[in-house]
């Protein structure tokens, strides 16, 4: 009787999968992310992973060493979760592992703004990345965005109205 089968194997071949994805990201940020920026609700998803993960791995019958490597590539997917990072570079955005390059993007805007932090929202077409920064680095992100020419909302709305005519 084989030992990795059904729900193990399925549990297995999508960790591994998930973990590489991790290693790449890892590597493909390294070093390039100028300006750091948080992620919201990126800890709280990864938990919920985490417990969907491990609900499925107890109600598992298979073997206990099986187990074991799921609970290890678990707790190692989470690890290089927390480990993925997100902010602006010198050619686009970096979102957990993912590139973006600024010439995808469409436009930027600043939706909330304290005295302690600011939430930058940059539309890349089929999906809006958000990124929260410290209130002290506004004009920073912003001269990143003018770099990568990229305009603000604003000048996006006037650019639609004015190719509508």
């Amino acid at each position: 009787m084989p030992v990795f089968q059904g729900t193990d194997l399925l549990l297995l071949l999508a960790l591994g999968g998930f973990i590489i994805w991790e290693l790449a990201g890892l590597l493909s940020c390294r070093g390039k992310i100028k300006l750091p920026g948080k992620v919201f609700g990126r800890i709280i998803s990864m938990i919920l992973f985490m417990i969907l993960v491990f609900v499925a791995a107890m109600r598992s019958q298979g073997d206990p060493t099986v187990r074991l490597i799921i609970f290890g590539g678990i707790l190692l997917s989470g690890v290089l979760s927390l480990l993925l990072k997100a902010g602006l570079g010198d050619n686009g955005l970096y979102f957990n592992g993912s590139f973006i390059p600024y010439v995808k993007m469409k436009y930027y805007n600043i939706e909330r703004e304290n005295e302690k932090t600011f939430s930058f929202r940059m539309d890349a077409g089929r999906r809006d990345y958000v990124l929260e920064f410290p209130a002290d680095q506004r004009e920073l992100a912003i001269a990143y965005m003018i770099k990568g020419k990229v305009p603000d909302f604003q000048a996006y709305k006037e650019q639609q109205a004015q190719g509508r005519r």
